[in-house]
């Protein structure tokens, strides 16, 4: 039985995209495509590795951003993924995949939004003296992480934390919640209901 397609995007390191290749053969999910928009991205090694077919899509290679984003745009319908994944994609997406795609691009987020949007969601709660702060899986709308909650999951400061400390150990909880929430999601159907996703059983 054929599992259902995902689109990986990442930019960086590739930790999240490495997480979800490590758990794909136990959980009802297929990598069919990683792009990225940075040629130096680890994520890009980590895919070739794994037998997955990969995609640069440069912004400069293009006459002009609207050429670009048309580019990325069908790519995507090219690949009919169930699901699309940001990895690290450090670049906002157009309005065109966002629209085309509605509630099919899962996003995280180093917050417990609506908590610290954007970047430097963890010095943010750094300098705000919180005891506690985390990662959301949220689905992509034309906000800046301002689209439905999927899941959250809480990661505790502490007290000697440094920015690299506490941002190391909400990596590893968005590792560990990302491939099962992707398996839940593509497996089950989901709802949007007040800006919350309830997943079907």
């Amino acid at each position: 039985m054929t599992k259902p397609k995902i689109v990986v995007l990442a930019s960086g390191e590739g930790s999240l995209l490495q997480a979800l290749i490590d758990q794909e053969s136990l959980l009802n999910y297929q990598i069919d495509l990683v792009i990225s928009d940075n040629p130096q991205a680890k994520a890009l090694e980590r895919a070739a590795e794994a037998d997955i077919e990969t995609r640069l899509i440069l912004e400069k290679e293009f006459s002009d951003r609207a050429s670009w984003q048309q580019a990325l745009l069908e790519t995507l319908i090219d690949h009919e993924p169930k699901l699309i994944v940001l990895a690290g994609f450090m670049r906002i997406l157009p309005e065109s995949v966002v629209k085309r795609f509605t509630n099919q691009i899962l996003n995280s987020h180093p917050s417990l939004l609506p908590k610290y949007r954007g970047l430097a969601a963890v010095a943010q709660a750094l300098a705000a003296g919180d005891s506690e702060t985390g990662a959301t899986l949220h689905l992509v709308d034309q906000g800046v992480d301002t689209g439905p909650i999927v899941e959250q999951v809480v990661v505790r400061v502490l007290p000697q934390d440094t920015n690299q400390e506490l941002h190391q150990r909400i990596k590893l909880a968005e590792q560990a919640l990302l491939p099962k929430i992707v398996h839940s999601l593509v497996t089950h159907g989901y709802q949007v209901h007040d800006g919350r996703v309830v997943i079907n059983h």
